[in-house]
């Protein structure tokens, strides 16, 4: 999914939370929290992201997105598909995030997956 020079985010990531200290991190079961536009961008609000072996949040945010793909279709409806989701697999590019998350909704008893690929000029991550 991401171009030479790639980093998978359930490996080493060293651009990250705070000021480039982040030696770890793992979105794996992480909570999406909150899952928004904000005008051009996008920002992913995550609980539970494992960093350097400390639960953390952070807020991942795709700034100023070109392409939205969700189930590798063009997508321009909403981006949160249901009250819960958890995130099984992410990986981050420098101009691109790819991701896919468990949605639920307990009290209709429904679960289902859906991958999302968004690309931007820049990809951040900070602590909230």
């Amino acid at each position: 999914m991401c171009s030479e020079g790639a980093t998978e985010m359930d490996g080493s990531f060293a651009k990250i939370v705070p000021q480039g200290a982040a030696k770890e991190i793992s979105f794996h079961e992480a909570t999406v929290s909150a899952f928004v536009r904000r005008g051009p961008d996008i920002d992913l609000c995550l609980d539970d992201v494992l960093i350097n072996r400390i639960m953390a949040r952070v807020k991942l945010s795709v700034l100023s997105v070109s392409s939205i793909l969700v189930d590798g279709q063009p997508n321009d409806c909403a981006l949160r598909a249901a009250p819960d989701g958890e995130i099984l697999v992410l990986e981050l590019c420098e101009h691109s995030v790819a991701f896919v998350v468990e949605w639920n909704c307990f009290s209709r008893k429904i679960s289902f997956t859906r991958s999302y690929q968004i690309k931007g000029e820049d990809v951040s991550i900070t602590a909230i």
